[in-house]
């Protein structure tokens, strides 16, 4: 579909930055996006590693790229190089989402109203009262935390290999949004200890960081601990192993495809001042998804 279309002077140009980046979708669904809704746009993937976003930083602007998307390990490195910052980005500390203009790069955030709408209308879950476990302590971790914190969730668990990011993104949502956070260490005793205490467990740590296979051996030997529902912010065409073990437990499970989509649609809108075609965008990524099984 895209094979003939054509690019000019006038095209505007969007992206995303991050490493790894082959596995993004971002790509397939913008560009469907825009050719939907007869945009002259394209959307395309900017392999970016922390050591060289520093340098690269001042040309993306100069290269009159338009927007970027930001996927890990950069969300927290951008917040810190943008020009001005969204109230959402300023709130989370990280930012996923940058538009370029005359005044240098806006930082922007839509990972955790991107989460939020997937687990409510994708799910059913109301986070509302609701005690939620959340593993990682990255970009992603820091918007859905506030998100979550804000939504009115009883109580937020953040467990993390490295317990000083943890701790520290504890203290920042508990100042921020008035809500118990409780921080500690990502192993098996903690899991399991916290497992039993939530409705909710969310894994924010992306597939490349992950030691899934001790994850899963941990939920399995959970048991009867079962939280109403396990989210996964990894997506694939089939469910991650982590995913497929709590559906064996007997969990409700949702991966992080829904997040990915709204997240973009909402990131659409804030760039072009339309309405994000959310059903061409998620179409998009599943048919992408199911011709690239491995």
């Amino acid at each position: 579909m895209m094979k003939n279309r054509l690019i000019t002077g006038k095209t505007k140009v969007y992206g995303v930055i991050g490493y790894p980046i082959t596995h993004s979708l971002s790509p397939v669904m913008f560009n469907a996006a825009f050719e939907h809704c007869r945009l002259d746009s394209v959307y395309v993937a900017f392999p970016m590693s922390e050591k060289k976003i520093r340098v690269a930083w001042q040309g993306l602007g100069e290269l009159s790229i338009q927007g970027l998307n930001v996927t890990s390990p950069l969300k927290e490195v951008v917040h810190s190089l943008c020009t001005s910052l969204t109230e959402a980005a300023n709130i989370v500390g990280a930012v996923n989402t940058v538009a370029f203009g005359p005044e240098g790069a806006i930082g922007h955030n839509t990972d955790g109203s991107g989460f939020l709408r997937s687990l409510i209308e994708d799910s059913g879950f109301e986070p509302q009262g609701a005690r939620v476990l959340m593993l990682g302590a990255g970009g992603a971790a820091r918007a859905l935390a506030f998100t979550l914190a804000t939504a009115g969730v009883e109580q937020l668990f953040i467990l993390n290999r490295t317990f000083g990011r943890a701790w520290t993104l504890s203290q920042e949502t508990m100042l921020k949004a008035g809500r118990a956070v409780t921080a500690d260490r990502l192993n098996q005793e903690q899991l399991l200890r916290y497992l039993g205490m939530s409705d909710l467990l969310i894994n924010t740590i992306p597939r490349h960081q992950l030691a899934e296979s001790e994850l899963v051996s941990w939920i399995q030997q959970a048991g009867s601990i079962k939280p109403r529902l396990v989210a996964d912010l990894n997506y694939g065409i089939e469910p991650t192993a982590l995913l497929s073990a709590a559906r064996d437990n007997g969990c409700a499970v949702m991966d992080g495809l829904g997040m990915l989509v709204y997240q973009g649609a909402a990131a659409f809108e804030w760039w072009t001042g339309r309405e994000a075609p959310v059903d061409v965008m998620r179409q998009a990524a599943e048919s992408h998804l199911a011709l690239n099984v491995e």
